[in-house]
């Protein structure tokens, strides 16, 4: 749908709320021939993209006339449906949990003179 046959769409509108049927009767024939006259530009526009010799153009065309939508899944996106399918029946909500006050963190030194003199015996 084009701009010229929203403004007839309102066109239309107007007579029929105010129960002008005489109005009504040739707005509704100008909405039918400006929607015929619409229908034939985007036929032409979709012909212009099928018969041109660029390949894109082409595969444009096709895909305005199967009205086909790309999906939008990466790779991440779909493995995270994947496994939010298993989480639907799962009504307890997460909870993070926390590290005590007296926690100390892990932490790894290197012993090299340790290592090297139990390599050379």
């Amino acid at each position: 749908m084009n701009g010229e046959v929203c403004l007839l769409l309102k066109a239309r509108d107007a007579p029929f709320r105010t129960g002008d049927t005489d109005a009504y009767s040739s707005s509704r024939a100008n909405l039918k021939k400006g929607i015929r006259i619409a229908k034939y530009a985007h036929k032409l526009q979709i012909e212009e993209h099928v018969d041109n010799s660029d390949p894109r153009r082409m595969w444009q065309g096709i895909k305005a006339l199967t009205d086909y939508k790309h999906p939008n899944f990466t790779p991440s996106t779909s493995g995270n449906y994947f496994y939010a399918c298993f989480d639907r029946d799962n009504k307890e909500t997460a909870t993070k949990a926390g590290l005590p006050p007296d926690d100390q963190p892990h932490t790894l030194y290197h012993k090299c003179s340790t290592l090297s003199r139990h390599l050379t015996l």
